[in-house]
């Protein structure tokens, strides 16, 4: 999970809270980029953020650019932590809180829907019917505000 603000930016309609439940996250202008800014100083895939034990890893996707962080220029990566600001372009984030999230979680979850599996289809249904739902609902959160 990823929690950011956009502080300042000349695209106003991403000033606001970001909460992304995933483990890393890309910001840039191209569409392909988690968080798409319009700000004309940034590349396509401008920045990568990745949430580790030790803090949030924060660095350049493009060879030979950088970042602003806590006001220094980052030419590589870094690790950041909740109320470090960074500046890429013209583009100003704050860093409210981060975790990473733990896959064996998730393997372990796969392994009990195939015991129910097993022993209830008709629970298995319901179970699939929750998780499609949740899926639509964790899509909607990592794209919008």
């Amino acid at each position: 999970m990823i929690n950011i603000n956009i502080i300042l930016s000349p695209d106003k309609d991403i000033i606001d809270d970001f909460t992304y439940y995933q483990n890393s996250i890309i910001l840039g202008s191209a569409s392909t980029s988690n968080l798409v800014i319009s700000d004309p100083d940034l590349d396509r895939e401008h920045l990568l953020l990745e949430a580790k034990d030790t803090g949030l890893f924060c660095k350049n996707v493009q060879e030979g650019k950088f970042y602003i962080s806590n006001g220094k220029k980052i030419s590589g990566g870094k690790i950041h932590y909740p109320g470090d600001q960074i500046t890429i372009g013209k583009t100003k984030i704050k860093i409210i809180n981060f975790a990473k999230t733990d896959n064996n979680f998730k393997n372990k979850l796969r392994k009990c829907y195939e015991e129910i599996d097993i022993m209830n289809p008709e629970i298995q249904q319901v179970l699939t019917e929750l998780e499609m739902e949740l899926i639509r609902i964790v899509g909607n959160l990592n794209v919008s505000k």
